[in-house]
């Protein structure tokens, strides 16, 4: 790769990002831009350094994504959609205004990767909801609850299967981009992600995480759950180009 591609391919990626962060841009435009600009960073192998000089090399921040309900399966998910996108996750048990308690959900990252994380991790909370909610209503309501806790968990762990999956070909050089244009090894994008999320929590002193139990269920709604919330998971995208379409809002504009 020449020096003169190099340089085009910085130029479009700020170019798209400013862009994201333009107070004219409506969410669907800064998202797309957003995900544009990720692709071309993945294959150009660009920094944040050279994206913007200013800039340290390991100028990554954190993000509030959204606060839910306290549940296992949507932390689990955090931690794989982040990762899959460079970033790194954790979450804060808190109380809401109303003294609900809730988990904030946070990623940390640079701005370009936030953006599609922070939004693909929505579509798949919402969607998972969702469903789970469409196929307790088939169930007596005495079986729906333990139904839809079976199905929110089965169909997260076949979601983390295939996340898996995709990072793994990311890393061995496997994937392509929307043009057709396959992707270099990127496994140590991936290392270097993980390095600098782990230096960010030494510098925030470090903070322990609650402990993910799996919650108990049992009946027949919950076995029809689970069977049906591992059959949905294979039916979810995970496209980033078409699902990261509500993101830009998740970051404050500069």
């Amino acid at each position: 790769m020449s020096d003169e591609a190099l340089q085009k391919a910085i130029e479009r990626v700020r170019k798209l990002m400013a862009h994201v962060n333009s107070q004219t841009a409506n969410e669907h435009e800064a998202a797309v831009a957003a995900a544009k600009a990720q692709a071309i960073i993945a294959e150009y192998n660009i920094n944040e350094s050279m994206i913007n000089p200013n800039r340290p090399l390991n100028a990554i921040e954190p993000v509030l994504v959204v606060a839910t309900p306290p549940a296992r399966w949507r932390r689990v998910l955090g931690v794989w959609v982040a990762q899959m996108y460079f970033c790194g996750y954790f979450f804060n048990p808190t109380t809401n205004d109303k003294g609900t308690a809730v988990n904030e959900h946070w990623m940390v990252g640079e701005r370009h990767n936030l953006v599609v994380a922070a939004s693909m991790f929505e579509y798949l909370v919402d969607t998972i909801d969702r469903l789970a909610r469409m196929g307790a209503r088939k169930l007596p309501h005495k079986e729906r609850s333990s139904y839809r806790v079976d199905f929110r968990d089965a169909c997260t762990m076949r979601l983390v299967q295939r996340i898996h999956e995709l990072i793994e070909l990311a890393k061995a050089g496997g994937l392509k981009t929307d043009t057709g244009t396959t992707l270099p090894v990127l496994a140590s994008l991936y290392d270097q992600a993980a390095r600098r999320f782990n230096d960010w929590k030494e510098d925030q002193g470090g903070f322990s995480q609650v402990k993910n139990k799996k919650p108990k269920t049992k009946g027949v709604g919950g076995i029809f759950g689970a069977a049906d919330g591992r059959k949905a998971a294979d039916t979810i995208s995970l496209e980033k180009q078409i699902e990261q379409e509500r993101a830009a809002h998740l970051l404050p504009r500069s």
